[in-house]
């Protein structure tokens, strides 16, 4: 189809949006519609790869429009694969509200979840929800999310979720960057930080409008949680941590585990040869051999990741230094610990329970390993059933 056809064709129909937004509307709210359309017509030229699956033209003809009242939400449905909404009063996304210059860009980019168990909230998913791959499994009341470290995705809980849920909705959702995720959307200035990740986060709780959730957070997902029950202390009843570390590299009266120069050997090694550096780094971390199960699963997730996003979320896992958040975060929270961890000395977990204002408790556990979710699942789950049960109060 040559683009001047399309470009015609496509205000045509338009048009006749346009006028079904008038009588539905009024003036005011078909202006802004048009409006919008014409920006999405702009991005569509300008990103055409951005739809590899569906035409530009199969595109146009999918879109739906579902008007309630002016205070309602439009919803816009680009065939199977992409949705998105905003108040039609302001035209604003809700979820990248932050950052207008991309409101009605990211909103046209991706939508609600190709995975659901759970009908009520699956109706709620849309722009973080796809972006982030969110899968909600149970029927329970209360909430469940479970987010995963550096190098893996949601299958690193796999052995977790068949205990939760029947009591619980269980929510897994992918941090960006994660080898599941789709490498377009990953931000290399908005993820250079963890609160990038804790933005992230909030945007899929507000998405599936959840009004509270118990967080399971392993790894780095520990301190993104702390970050955004900082923001949303509502939105969290209890955080529960696992591997989690404030900072990685030492420092005066502080013991990381890590220096500087250990660091600099890492990012060079993982920028001279990912796939070598994956091969050492997986049984290190796990604690196993190469031919073990779990290594070879983390092995997997590790060379998921794109090389050069890895790196970049290495970097900003490693050289972050959340200790000055800590008192401020005012959700209880449970530290779950291996004994024996070669990213987190046992030690950190005290620290985090001395520094928190938060009521916290600390269980350490016999096992080897970063992630003994994977290596000792028959041990930890008993220990994550055991603190998600266990209420301690929230100090005011």
């Amino acid at each position: 189809m040559r683009h001047f056809g399309f470009r015609s064709s496509f205000f045509v129909l338009m048009r006749d949006y346009f006028r079904v937004c008038l009588a539905l509307c009024g003036v005011a709210h078909g202006a802004r519609w048009m409006r919008w359309c014409l920006e999405g017509k702009a991005f569509i030229f300008k990103r055409r790869n951005m739809f590899p699956v569906m035409g530009q033209w199969q595109l146009l003809l999918s879109m739906a429009v579902s008007t309630r009242s002016s205070s309602s939400l439009v919803q816009f449905s680009w065939g199977p694969f992409f949705s998105a909404c905003s108040d039609i009063n302001g035209m604003r996304c809700r979820v990248c509200k932050d950052n207008a210059k991309f409101q009605l860009i990211r909103t046209m980019v991706v939508g609600t979840s190709n995975y659901s168990y759970c009908e009520h909230l699956s109706e709620q998913m849309g722009i973080a929800a796809e972006a982030h791959n969110v899968k909600i499994l149970g029927s329970g009341t209360e909430n469940i999310v479970l987010a995963h470290g550096f190098g893996t995705d949601q299958s690193v809980w796999k052995h977790f979720v068949p205990y939760l849920v029947d009591d619980y909705r269980v929510i897994l959702y992918d941090n960006m960057g994660a080898g599941t995720t789709n490498p377009d959307y990953f931000d290399f200035e908005r993820h250079s930080s963890l609160e990038g990740y804790a933005s992230d986060l909030l945007a899929i709780l507000e998405e599936l409008q959840l009004e509270s959730c118990i967080f399971v957070g392993h790894s780095v997902s520990a301190m993104i949680g702390a970050i955004a029950s900082i923001s949303r202390p509502d939105l969290f009843t209890k955080l529960i941590f696992i591997g989690a570390s404030p900072r990685y590299l030492n420092d005066v009266d502080y013991y990381g585990g890590f220096e500087q120069e250990d660091l600099n050997q890492l990012f060079d090694a993982m920028a001279a040869n990912y796939k070598a550096w994956c091969y050492g780094f997986a049984p290190l971390a796990v604690g196993g051999d190469m031919d073990s199960v779990a290594v070879q699963e983390f092995s997997r997730t590790l060379f998921n990741m794109r090389p050069d996003i890895a790196l970049i979320v290495s970097r900003t896992i490693f050289q972050s230094d959340m200790r000055q958040i800590l008192n401020y975060v005012s959700v209880p929270c449970h530290i779950i610990q291996a004994e024996k961890d070669m990213a987190v000395p046992v030690m950190i977990s005290e620290y985090l329970h001395q520094h928190l204002s938060a009521e916290s408790i600390v269980e350490v556990m016999a096992t080897d390993g970063h992630l003994p979710q994977l290596s000792s699942p028959d041990i930890v789950m008993p220990v994550l059933l055991k603190h998600i049960h266990l209420d301690i109060e929230a100090r005011r």
